[in-house]
């Protein structure tokens, strides 16, 4: 593609663009054969430019133990610890003992992090020098791969997708299809997902799957009326935060009347306290024995029945 048809398809006006914005600043390509007149290495590059250290399984990731205690010693840590120390059990410097501790906190952190990315740092330069060294030796990447595969209990179908994907590219086409495939194979066999139902494609195209099952429609709306008379018990009982509930308890315990019936909000506490009196108290003896459904449990007498009412369910009276 020359470079006009690539700005008049990107619609940049100068060149400059592509090359600041979008052109990767990795270099793929042998410079230094290039220079010396040789001919390129294209393979190798290909495979260096797509290995990173970063994903290397086998760089630390983590600090141990010991070296996140090390920053400890840090003389800024130790400062800040004696003047935590001696703002310790002050009253009038709780302010300032708040503030050195956010302080000491936040610099572990950024000890710890800069620790972190030395050692990692650190480990890139060493290791990269340790498996030219091994090359150089006569030994290859299979070795590496295995050792670092058996340091870990793997099952084998992931050790089969690991060394899969951490393959080389290959010589020619059909081994660069071969290995391809293979991965393909690798991914299939480890994740042992199956395929949910989708709908007819625009294109005509079908999953060969079957739907699932309909529910029963009577099931279903049996199954939904449940989990809200399951939520709704929640709110017949009186708690800090809802210290006056809105639903009446003994409506919600009679199973002889409707759902709606029994989780009817009122809009007031003192709506459900008037419904209360006409519908619940004023036909009661007062020694009648009155069973709250909810609670499972009987009261011989109107009074007990009123403070049962404000007690536990906050219903007034």
């Amino acid at each position: 593609m020359s470079e006009a048809l690539r700005n008049v398809i990107m619609q940049h006006n100068d060149p400059r663009t592509f090359v600041r914005h979008y052109l990767p600043r990795r270099v793929n390509v042998d410079l230094q054969a290039i220079v010396r007149g040789l001919e390129p290495q294209a393979e190798v590059m290909q495979a260096s430019c797509r290995m990173l250290r970063s994903l290397d399984r086998r760089r630390p990731y983590k600090l141990t133990a010991e070296q996140s205690k090390s920053v400890n010693q840090d003389p800024r840590v130790l400062r800040l610890e004696r003047r935590r120390d001696r703002h310790r059990g002050r009253p009038t410097r709780q302010e300032e003992s708040r503030r050195v501790e956010r302080d000491l906190r936040n610099l572990k952190q950024r000890l710890r992090a800069k620790l972190r990315r030395n050692i990692r740092e650190s480990w890139d330069r060493e290791q990269a020098i340790k498996d030219i060294q091994h090359q150089l030796a006569g030994g290859s990447f299979e070795d590496i791969r295995e050792q670092h595969l058996g340091s870990v209990e793997r099952t084998p179908e992931h050790k089969r997708l690991i060394t899969a994907l951490m393959s080389l590219p290959g010589a020619t086409l059909e081994e660069e299809m071969q290995r391809r495939n293979e991965a393909i194979n690798a991914v299939a066999a480890y994740c042992h997902l199956e395929e949910s139902y989708r709908p007819n494609q625009p294109g005509g195209c079908r999953l060969d799957t079957v739907p699932p099952a309909k529910m029963d429609p009577e099931r279903e709306t049996a199954d939904l009326i449940e989990k809200i008379l399951k939520a709704a018990k929640c709110m017949v009982f009186a708690n800090e935060q809802n210290k006056r509930p809105l639903k009446c308890f003994v409506c919600f315990g009679d199973t002889n009347k409707s759902w709606h019936q029994r989780v009817y909000d009122f809009a007031r506490p003192g709506d459900l306290s008037k419904h209360f009196k006409k519908y619940h108290l004023t036909h009661l003896e007062a020694n009648a024995t009155i069973k709250c459904e909810v609670c499972n449990i009987t009261l011989g007498h109107r009074k007990h029945f009123q403070r049962h009412a404000l007690a536990t369910h906050g219903t007034v009276s």
